[in-house]
């Protein structure tokens, strides 16, 4: 009998704690708390977990107008030494070829970007404010993880450079003849692009002694003093971060693009970057701009440096270029080693593409729209047909194994039919717009076992009837597959299909799935992934499967040792767009920039941002890129930790809602890898996924299919978001009703 009650006392405790936490969080009449509430709110509302008000106090404004702004005749920029290398109907570039410097002149604006820092006081005496070339590199009888950096200047470089044939600009020849590093670097305009150009096969290591790490081209490009400029730069961490120029900051950002490379290091990055760009503003609604790489992205860091770090007195943002990366040359069988670096080059060309923008494009939504024009130029994203409904993304979890006494067991969680009936009961209900994505479908089960055999663990003919039914009311369904990482749990993968490090060791990861549980995930050769994937296809069409959704082939990118051979990330980014274009438009699960071209769906879109401290704005520039041409969707609600708030952020970035869903009692999953889904049961959801769809539909139904083209904030926690088809939507994420522009009730929205 004691211990029939020892789950029901524990229930009893959980709920009174759970409602005493509850009270605590809502303001209480009377008591310290009610009176500190709104002060509480506003600190929130204004922090950088929403976008802070543009605001620009006058005599500030005025005095950066005055004694911040580059004002250059053409007499004092050629006094500086200057040469006009280029000239279009946009802009007009200027080159400096003893310090590889360059003057940028918006013609709409008259506005100068320089690639120094300028304004520098006398004391400022550093060549690297001054120069445009900087290089690091190792000795090779002595390599250590440290590389020295030198830059032109102090190097005394030799710089020649002739007209570019076909372009406005020029093709510069620079010689570090005491290194032996010799490059082609060519500088010129389009439209209104200034871009920067080196050819790989065109650098020089002339020397032995020295091997050539990382290249890094007007790193003070657009730089800005201290806080005296009233703007910010812009940081494609997570959805997007600001870095407003208000007060100094004794840290730095550094992260690798696409995270973290498997091949070089054993843990998990925690900054996603996952679209290769940077920018600044100098003068919100004036003057900004924003860096795109356009090729050599692979082999790139962005760093971006603050006002007060190491007595620099500017913010400056830029990416790196590594052409060699430090691993351990392995001796033995404990992994012990020497540090050393490739011989071989990575084989990426480096371009950087500087969109410069003017007037009401200047701020984050408009260099997410340059950058969605970049996109679309090349036919990386396409218009998307807008339909009366947005549509709701169910994950159902199929089934999973568990240990038993011989091998493992089957645990069923949803089957073909229950799915069916859960589809079915939402069409009802008027949710008639669905994407529905199986997991846990093989019978080789599902955490950390792929790549899965194509072996359905329910009948074929129950799939097939679902298929029909989803396919008839024109909704799509997908298949989860995984052809990147794997496990000892995995029975299809051999050894020999295995990744090594460039070390030669095995790739393997170890990772923290819940507190308590940590599990090691090994990654297939991208030349096994392909080849595993090719040889599926036909498999998967036999039994009526057309779309899959790829877990982690669009998010994960590393370079790896086969045979002899090291090969960098760029060459196994070859062999993934090569597995995603075997198939049709696919859905992805957090995909680079790389694969927006194969994606029909973007599951898991990042709504926030790594939370640094020196982060002052949160932006959703990675939802407004993708608005109108990639159909996107959340986290899973089931774990929506921020109540309201969040269904407000997705209505705000315009983001789908999603679930994970099965049909028995989470419970069953309790000794499966699958545990940390801890609340997936459809009976338990089933209001609160109608609830929420039919709210937030009710507000994005009347912009599905159209682009952003503005987003303003009006007040502490109240934003307006326009839309390319004239309607615009109102979100008040406060507790108290607004009454200014429009009236919106408290934590709710307004379409008009």
């Amino acid at each position: 009998m004691a211990k029939k009650l020892i789950p029901v006392l524990l229930v009893l405790l959980a709920a009174l704690l759970c409602s005493s936490l509850f009270a605590a969080t809502k303001p209480q009449e009377g008591g310290d708390y009610a009176k500190n509430f709104p002060y509480i709110e506003q600190r929130l509302l204004s922090s950088s977990r929403f976008t802070t008000k543009e605001e620009k106090d006058p005599e500030r404004y005025q005095e950066f107008l005055e004694n911040y702004t580059l004002k250059l005749s053409e007499e004092e920029v050629a006094a500086l030494g200057y040469e006009k290398i280029g000239e279009n109907e946009e802009l007009v570039l200027y080159f400096e070829s003893e310090s590889f410097s360059v003057l940028l002149k918006n013609k709409r604006t008259g506005y100068f970007w320089s690639s120094n820092a300028e304004f520098l006081d006398e004391s400022e005496t550093r060549t690297d404010y001054r120069t445009g070339l900087w290089v690091g590199y190792v000795i090779t009888a002595n390599i250590t993880r440290n590389y020295t950096t030198k830059n032109l200047l102090g190097e005394k470089a030799k710089v020649s450079y002739a007209n570019l044939p076909g372009k406005e600009g020029v093709r510069a020849r620079v010689d570090f003849e005491n290194l032996g590093f010799v490059f082609e670097i060519d500088l010129y305009l389009e439209g209104a692009d200034f871009v920067v150009q080196i050819d790989n096969e065109k650098i020089e290591e002339n020397n032995p002694r020295y091997r050539l790490i990382m290249i890094q081209v007007f790193p003070y490009f657009g730089s800005a003093r201290q806080d005296k400029y009233p703007g910010y730069m812009f940081i494609p961490d997570g959805s997007g971060a600001l870095v407003r120029f208000r007060e100094p900051v004794a840290d730095y950002y550094y992260a690798k693009y696409y995270g973290a490379d498997y091949g070089y290091v054993d843990a998990a990055a925690n900054r996603e970057l996952t679209l290769p760009v940077f920018g600044m503003i100098h003068d919100v609604d004036e003057n900004g701009f924003l860096g795109i790489i356009e090729s050599g992205d692979t082999c790139a860091d962005l760093s971006a440096n603050f006002w007060g770090y190491r007595n620099n007195n500017y913010f400056w943002i830029t990416p790196l270029f590594n052409f060699r990366e430090f691993y351990t040359n392995v001796i033995d069988r404990s992994e012990s080693g020497a540090p050393t670096v490739s011989e071989k080059r990575n084989p990426a060309d480096l371009k950087i593409r500087y969109r410069i923008l003017s007037g009401q494009e200047a701020d984050y939504v408009g260099m997410a729209r340059a950058y969605q024009s970049f996109l679309l130029e090349r036919g990386e994203l396409a218009p998307q047909e807008g339909r009366d409904s947005i549509p709701l993304a169910l994950d159902f979890l199929m089934a999973e194994t568990e240990p038993a006494f011989l091998f493992e067991r089957r645990v069923k969680m949803t089957t073909p039919e229950q799915a069916l009936a859960i589809y079915r009961d939402l069409r009802n209900e008027g949710i008639t717009n669905q994407r529905l994505n199986f997991l846990g479908w093989s019978k080789s089960g599902f955490v950390d076992a792929g790549p899965y055999k194509v072996r359905l663990n329910y009948s074929e003919k129950s799939y097939r009837k679902l298929f029909e039914e989803i396919k008839a009311n024109g909704d799509a369904f997908y298949f989860l597959v995984e052809y990147v990482r794997t496990s000892k749990k995995a029975t299809r993968p051999g050894s020999a299909d295995l990744a090594r490090r460039m070390s030669k060791t095995k790739m393997e990861l170890k990772l923290y799935r819940t507190l308590s549980e940590q599990v090691s995930v090994n990654f297939l050769r991208p030349e096994a992934s392909l080849e595993m994937a090719l040889a599926d296809r036909e498999r998967f069409r036999s039994k009526g499967i057309e779309n899959l959704a790829f877990q982690s082939l669009g998010n994960t990118l590393f370079s790896h040792y086969e045979n002899g051979r090291r090969h960098h990330r760029e060459e196994s980014l070859k062999h993934y767009l090569e597995l995603a274009s075997a198939y049709r438009k696919s859905a992805f699960y957090s995909p680079n920039a790389y694969m927006f071209r194969h994606a029909s769906e973007y599951y898991q879109l990042p709504l926030y941002n790594s939370q640094h401290h020196f982060f002052t704005d949160l932006v959703p520039f990675l939802p407004i890129v993708l608005k109108g041409f990639l159909e996107c969707y959340s986290p899973y609600l089931n774990f929506n930790a921020l109540g309201k708030e969040q269904i407000l952020n997705l209505i705000d970035f315009g983001v789908n809602p999603s679930y994970i869903i099965t049909w028995e009692a989470t419970t069953k999953l309790l000794y499966t890898r699958a545990n940390h889904y801890y609340s997936t049961r459809y009976a338990d959801f089933r209001e609160q996924i109608l609830e929420t769809y039919h709210y937030m539909n009710n507000a994005l139904k009347a912009v599905h299919g159209s682009a952003i083209v503005a987003r303003e904030v009006l007040d502490d926690g109240v934003v307006k978001v326009s839309y390319e088809n004239g309607r615009s939507i109102y979100i008040n994420y406060s507790s108290k009703p607004y009454r200014g522009e429009v009236n919106i009730e408290a934590e709710d929205y307004l379409v008009t």
